[in-house]
């Protein structure tokens, strides 16, 4: 009874064949299995299906997202797991912000949030958050939870965070539930910044100090997951706060009208003070930053009432109240929230605040702020003059007239700064300088510096700007270059409009001289670089126009100015940004900067060492291969030029020879001496008096000599004793405790000081191999009751890297010590916490140097610092001078006494005579120069 149909496979045979022989799951659409039967048992009908398990269609037609589940343990520790996430806002705020890095405290969702113009700014920012975590707790954080985003996802972020230690927690792509705690953070942070927004009536291109209100309100705020805890309660439970926790009864309503007193007034009867907006609490002051609305402005001051009678009745304003501008908003309300999109980053604020009807008045609100009528002080910015009215209470021969800062300065590189208008109008050198300031305004313009606009109206300012011309000269005082460059007046910017942030660290002197002392003992390599037009590679951070370059000016567009893109030289934020951009450089190549010093910088294996002193590198290395294969790298980037051995770096003459090196600063010290008119006079051999303590310290009736010059010379040979000659700096310590009133007996002994450097010009530092390998050892030594007046102590101490003097100090102490050992006992500690300083910078470097040892010539402070316990006669000696015995019981310090004879500190708390003299030379390795090797020069690229 089998029987076979030669039926076509076209769609009228399909529709032909009986019912029952079709695929009642095809045809229905792929529903599932208990739909099918219930449908056919209900209609009596015989049949078969594919169950949906197996059919292909249903398995790509039907997938889900997998039900998420919590399988990440939560940390039982504060900072043990951070939440990380980026947010982008728009429209961009006044500075040109558009994203929000947030950081989430797992175990007490305490946040924190920075505002970047760029999202590849986030490492930089992630990596500082954990520094401050480091610093503050000495914790560091074993995961950091994100999702895939480009910025969490660079290799260069994933090898530091495996140098750290920490484990980088990802979820799957398209998965924003996976980091659920900072998406809800995300969604919760807009909600309170449009409020913020709404109630005040502020434009929305200031949603960045919002946001910054927000995140302080958010961490003040208790939290579910918490237990109606707050996060800064929990974190000060544990006594892990990072910040500072602000008081409840010092807040006030997020921009409320305030009146501020101003900082400056023309006229006695004009009003003293200016209605503002309130913004936030600066961190770390009881400062609260205000809002100008006019001028886009922002100042601190903790010196504030609240306008009106009922402060909130100003919150929100009618529109002839406030500036014409397009980006305010008349009349706002809180704005609904549209369905939150974790997978959608970019928020547009302006789009959410829509115009309604005038909301009700808010009830009437005290705050304390008002109340606080004891504060008589206010924040002035260092850019605003002074005021000149000061309280005659205070005895006017304290105050120190004239600028505060020296309208001169000293130039300790061999440079000559000729002015611009003699430098044109000189015969031979004109076309030098033409040539140099060519060179410098192609510069400018080959790195797109800045952009050519029309004049900006009000109030809007141009800055403008001059030509810095100098003549570089080496070794020999030889003219090898003219040099002009083009700088911007930056004493005319403006801080929080033309500015912000200005900070930026440089190369610390002890970090160079240890590389020096490693060259000399290990057979380094030493080459110096110099980054032309460095900071021109900076980006600007804030919107400043300058005027066109003098002389260079564009035909038919005299009056245009130029928008700046790169931070020009002379701004305030110049070296910021270019210590940025070569940060990020140099972590690109390979390089990480060192914990204990921002300006030495690393490789993995420790086999290049760099030093940055703004422009300036020295980089040293066993390899040269090495170190050429890095430079042309970096020159790919930067336009380098460099040398090997080089005979000048940082005001220093390095003269090279076999194992052995000699640093002076002979060229300064003759400059000095023409300087003060002493290049003819008669050496003497010793940098003062035996009775020099008595002379300067007795009570004189001569005229006050002339201060500014006294200073100047001060200042020079201040810089000159800690560099390179130890032996005159316990001379200018003292004579620089008179700068403010010197007398002519200062001024003679200054003069037998410059005395002395005229005989001992060419003496120099001597780096040379040892034999004697331990890493550091420090020399400290006290001058007991030293000051005649206050009977405080003198402490001085040296610190010697594998033989080699690197650093020294010679300074009075804060505290009156009442016996010869207390004295010494202090000189110990503060030496020893550059001891230990030095010990990161070796650990750094990729030489550990476990337990420096301390030398001291006192039994007793010796004894001391090895005690477990205080007794009678050293409990009295205050918390923060017992650090070398806590050093000392951990091993981390080893004290050992030394003969006074041997003492090498000696030259640094006491006059000496000519014989002990010649035996500081000796130990401090002061000696008379030698050969010079020649320089090898070479221009990259």
């Amino acid at each position: 009874n089998l029987f076979v149909s030669k039926l076509s496979s076209n769609s009228e045979s399909i529709n032909a064949l009986p019912t029952a022989c079709l695929d009642w799951h095809l045809i229905l659409g792929h529903p599932s299995d208990l739909y099918i039967e219930a449908l056919l048992k209900d209609q009596k009908i015989n049949g078969y299906f594919t169950h949906s398990a197996e059919c292909p269609v249903c398995h790509q037609a039907k997938i889900r997202n997998r039900p998420h589940s919590q399988v990440l343990p939560r940390a039982n520790a504060p900072f043990f797991k951070i939440h990380m996430d980026t947010l982008q806002i728009n429209p961009p705020t006044r500075k040109g912000h558009k994203y929000v890095l947030v950081l989430i405290n797992d175990f007490s969702r305490f946040n924190r949030i920075y505002i970047l113009s760029e999202k590849s700014q986030a490492t930089e920012y992630i990596k500082s958050y954990l520094m401050e975590i480091k610093n503050k707790l000495n914790i560091t954080p074993a995961f950091l939870h994100t999702d895939r985003g480009g910025e969490f996802s660079s290799q260069v972020f994933i090898d530091f965070l495996t140098s750290q230690g920490i484990s980088l927690e990802r979820g799957p792509p398209e998965s924003p539930q996976t980091n659920g705690v900072a998406e809800r953070f995300n969604q919760t942070l807009l909600s309170k910044i449009r409020c913020l927004l709404g109630q005040s009536n502020i434009p929305v291109r200031y949603w960045d100090e919002a946001a910054a209100h927000a995140s302080l309100l958010l961490n003040l705020l208790p939290h579910k997951h918490l237990k109606m805890k707050t996060p800064f309660s929990v974190l000060s439970n544990r006594n892990s706060l990072i910040e500072p926790e602000v008081d409840l009864r010092k807040l006030i309503p997020f921009g409320i009208k305030v009146t501020v007193r101003l900082i400056n007034t023309s006229s006695k009867i004009e009003p003293r003070g200016e209605v503002l907006r309130a913004l936030t609490f600066e961190k770390y002051s009881d400062g609260l930053q205000l809002l100008n609305l006019e001028t886009g402005k922002i100042r601190v001051s903790r010196d504030y009432t609240l306008s009106g009678r009922n402060p909130n009745l100003s919150m929100n304003q009618p529109a002839s109240a406030l500036p014409s501008d397009s980006s305010v908003p008349i009349k706002l309300q809180i704005p609904s929230l549209r369905p939150y999109d974790p997978t959608d980053k970019s928020i547009d604020l302006e789009s959410s605040v829509q115009p309604s009807d005038p909301p009700n008045p808010p009830i009437q609100a005290c705050t304390p702020a008002a109340l606080e009528s004891s504060k008589t002080y206010e924040y002035v910015p260092y850019y605003k003059e002074a005021p000149r009215n000061i309280s005659s209470s205070i005895n006017t021969d304290n105050i120190t007239t004239g600028k505060r800062r020296s309208q001169y300065r000293d130039n300790v590189l061999l440079t000559d700064i000729v002015p611009y208008s003699k430098a044109l109008i000189d015969p031979i050198e004109a076309p030098e300088w033409k040539k140099a300031m060519d060179e410098e305004y192609l510069s400018l313009t080959s790195h797109n510096t800045g952009e050519l606009v029309p004049y900006p109206a009000k109030p809007a300012k141009v800055i403008g700007g001059m030509w810095r011309l100098s003549r570089k000269r080496n070794e020999h005082g030889e003219v090898y270059r003219h040099k002009a460059r083009w700088v911007v007046l930056g004493n005319h910017q403006e801080h929080m409009l033309h500015y912000y942030d200005t900070w930026a660290s440089v190369g610390r002197n002890e970090t160079f001289k240890v590389m020096l002392s490693l060259v000399v003992n290990f057979d380094y390599i030493p080459y110096q670089f110099d980054v032309e037009t460095a900071f021109l590679h900076g980006e600007m951070d804030a919107l400043v126009y300058v005027k066109q370059v003098k002389g260079y000016e564009v035909k038919g567009k005299e009056n245009w100015v130029w928008r700046l893109r790169k931070s020009l030289y002379g701004t305030k934020q110049a070296p910021r940004m270019w210590k940025a951009k070569l940060t990020a450089t140099l972590t690109n190549l390979g390089l990480a900067s060192a914990k204990s010093d921002k300006s030495l910088f690393v490789n993995s294996d420790k086999t290049i060492l760099l030093h940055v002193h703004v422009d300036d590198g020295f980089i040293i290395s066993k390899s040269e291969k090495a170190i050429i294969v890095f430079l042309n790298k970096l020159n790919s980037i930067l336009k380098l030029k460099f040398k090997k051995r080089p005979t000048q770096h940082l005001g220093y003459n390095l003269e090279w020879s076999n194992n052995e090196l000699k640093i002076n600063q002979t060229d300064l010290i003759v400059k000095l001496l023409r300087q003060f008119g002493m290049e003819e006079c008669k050496p003497v051999k010793t940098p003062c008096n035996g009775n020099f303590l008595n002379e300067i310290g007795c009570k004189s009736s001569d005229a006050i000599m002339e201060v500014t010059l006294f200073q100047q010379a001060i200042g020079s040979l201040n810089y000159l004793a800690h560099h390179t000659r130890p032996d005159v700096l316990f001379t200018v310590n003292q004579l620089s405790k008179y700068s403010t009133k010197p007398s002519q007996s200062h001024w003679n002994a200054l003069k037998h000081l410059f005395r002395y450097l005229n005989g001992t010009k060419d003496k120099c530092l001597v780096y040379r191999q040892q034999s004697i390998k331990e890493a550091l050892t420090g020399w400290a030594n006290a001058d007991y009751a030293n000051d005649s007046k206050d009977r405080k102590s003198i402490t001085g101490y040296v610190i010697l890297a594998f033989s080699n003097p690197i650093c020294w100090l010679s300074k009075k102490q804060m505290v009156v010590a009442q016996s010869t050992t207390e004295a010494e006992y202090v000189a110990m500690n503060i030496c020893s916490k550059q001891l230990r300083w030095l010990t990161f910078v070796f650990d750094d470097l990729g030489y550990p140097s476990h337990q420096p040892i301390l030398f001291n010539d006192n039994s007793g402070a010796v004894t001391i610092s090895k005690q477990a316990s205080l007794n009678a006669n050293t409990k009295h000696i205050e918390v923060r001078y017992q650090y070398v015995r806590d050093c000392v019981m951990k091993k981390l310090i080893k004290v050992v006494q030394v003969s006074t004879n041997d003492m090498i500190a000696d030259v640094l708390t006491k006059p000496l005579g000519v014989v002990k003299l010649q035996e500081v030379y000796k130990q401090l390795h002061l000696e008379d120069p030698g050969g010079v090797l020649k320089t090898e020069e070479n221009h990259l690229g």
